[in-house]
């Protein structure tokens, strides 16, 4: 038995390696420009720049678990996009790794027939759970992306920390120095530093003992309460840091819908579309259009309202019957939570939201598999049937949707294709189109994006800068301008008409909008260096005394 498990190790960490191999040398594209490329705070390693990445509250850099990887792997290779994608690779694997491990000891230890974790049954459990993890197309947009460098990271944490929490419940150890709940109280905040969505982890953990209260009862009450209180103290206080984070950078947005009922209602859409996805994963997209519920009466709401109720019900029904099918499904509900935008935040669903909650799919699918296996030739030979058939079609799913992240016009097109009514979608293929050089392309991208969506800002942005680059810098002013009544406080919006005026040499209103975005966003972009450039040329137009009055006018 110990070498069948250390077989499908490797087998694991080969097919997750060999998945995702193909993509090392894809570019850089959509956030990696921000977090990498154009992110200053990552280009040096020393004591004072990790400091800087662990207590600079900003949206850039905050998570700084993730940003200290990066600025790591920026000092040894510079903008090289290798080494990050091999980094998102070896931690995919592990992650990989870890499912199979976990799903070994709830499927032999505490699973129905309470068999040990040694039964091939456990074993094969763990195999189908860890190449569903492994193989699922989900999965491409965290492994592929440089930017989901933070769900493969915080997932480590999560799994790593799980493991060893469920090890320790397993021994149940009473006093002493508790080192499995140490590394999972220590896991658990290094992947919230990874990625928010990790707050729920300790009622993950309560579900746990909860659902396996055999297991949980060998370490005594009084120990456990004390356990749970701390990590949920933990857990708030990072979720109070998280938030008032969020509020300061206005990355807090409006409700779905124009109220909170309705808002609530699309919420509810969102766990089913995922399911639905993680069965059937085609037509993949960085952007998803899931419309905003129009009424409790909406067919979309009731059916998905409907769905709800039955994954309820079954993990009340095989509480009892079959804990770890109950666990595995309660957390994927529960990890889910964090990215369904009950705090509204933007984006209402994306593939990389799936990668932790669906280890509890995977665990659940690993369970049945594993069962089947012990139940005879018959069942065992459906069972492996079932396993090469789902696993032959999704390594086509991965093979099919990695190419899409090679570059972001590869990556751009793809999603046009997908959401072709999508202003995002547009208004980002054009900016790829822009860098390009492909400027006629770029402008009848950017006029389908403002039939699409005439209020979507970014648009405008993209349209301002193909006129910038044409020189037609009257034309950009005019553009931007237009923008602003749909994104009055859209920061890029503001830096572009800054420049079309420096352009057109009005420098007075320049270094005025230049001011209010340095103001609004320290640091952005280049903001510093026009600020420098224009206060040169009034330096030149003004009298001493006006210049000094416009000097302390911009600081106030």
């Amino acid at each position: 038995m110990k070498y069948f498990k250390i077989s499908a190790a490797l087998l694991i960490i080969g097919l997750a390696v060999v998945l995702y191999l193909p993509t090392i040398n894809y570019d850089f594209v959509y956030d990696d420009y921000t977090l990498i490329v154009n992110n200053h705070d990552i280009q040096e390693f020393n004591v004072e720049s990790i400091k800087t990445l662990f207590f600079n509250r900003n949206t850039v850099n905050f998570l700084p678990a993730r940003m200290f990887v990066y600025a790591l792997i920026y000092h040894y290779n510079q903008l090289n996009p290798v080494p990050y994608h091999i980094v998102n690779i070896i931690l995919h694997a592990l992650n990989s790794l870890l499912v199979f491990g976990i799903t070994c000891l709830i499927a032999g230890g505490m699973g129905r027939n309470g068999k040990g974790a040694e039964t091939a049954g456990a074993v094969f459990a763990g195999v189908v759970a860890a190449l569903i993890f492994a193989a699922h197309p989900l999965h491409v947009e965290a492994v592929t992306w440089v930017s989901g460098l933070k769900d493969v990271l915080s997932t480590f944490f999560c799994l790593a920390g799980f493991i060893a929490y469920l090890t320790y419940r397993i021994k149940g150890d009473s006093g002493g120095f508790r080192a499995g709940y140490m590394i999972a109280l220590i896991a658990f905040i290094f992947a919230v530093l990874s990625k928010a969505t990790a707050l729920p982890f300790p009622f993950a953990l309560l579900f746990f003992d909860i659902i396996f209260a055999e297991t949980a009862r060998r370490t005594e009450l009084s120990q456990r309460i004390q356990e749970h209180v701390f990590l949920f103290i933990v857990m708030g206080g990072l979720f109070t840091l998280n938030y008032v984070m969020a509020q300061k950078n206005l990355m807090i947005e409006n409700v779905v819908g124009g109220g909170m009922f309705l808002h609530v209602l699309t919420i509810v859409k969102i766990i089913p579309f995922y399911l639905l996805k993680i069965i059937w994963p085609v037509d993949l997209s960085i952007i998803y259009d899931i419309p905003a519920a129009s009424s409790l009466l909406d067919p979309a709401v009731i059916i998905s309202l409907l769905a709800l109720v039955l994954l309820t019900a079954f993990i009340i029904y095989f509480r009892k019957r079959n804990p770890a099918l109950s666990f595995g499904t309660g957390f994927f509900v529960i990890m889910l939570g964090p990215t369904l935008n009950v705090i509204p935040f933007g984006t209402l669903a994306a593939d990389r939201y799936v990668y932790l909650p669906l280890f509890g799919i995977c665990l659940a699918a690993g369970v049945v598999a594993g069962e089947m296996f012990d139940r005879g030739v018959v069942p065992r030979a459906v069972a492996a049937a079932l396993v090469i058939v789902v696993g032959a079609g999704m390594i086509y799913g991965v093979e099919k949707r990695n190419p899409d992240w090679r570059d972001p016009i590869s990556l751009w097109e793809s999603t046009v294709e997908t959401v072709p009514e999508s202003a995002k979608a547009l208004a980002s293929l054009g900016g790829a189109y822009l860098r390009e050089k492909r400027f006629d392309d770029a402008m009848n991208v950017f006029r389908r994006a403002l039939k699409a969506d005439k209020t979507f800002p970014a648009t405008y942005v993209g349209m301002g800068l193909y006129y910038l680059t044409k020189n037609e810098n009257m034309k950009a002013l005019n553009i931007l301008q237009e923008g602003l009544k749909y994104g009055s406080g859209n920061i890029n919006l503001l830096y572009h008409i800054g420049i079309a005026y420096y352009n057109l040499g009005e420098y007075l209103s320049a270094v005025r909008v230049f001011a209010a975005v340095d103001s609004a966003k320290p640091n952005y972009k280049s903001v510093g260096r026009y600020m420098q450039l224009t206060l040169s040329e009034l330096k030149k137009e003004l009298s001493r005394e006006d210049f000094m009055n416009l000097i302390m006018s911009i600081q106030m």
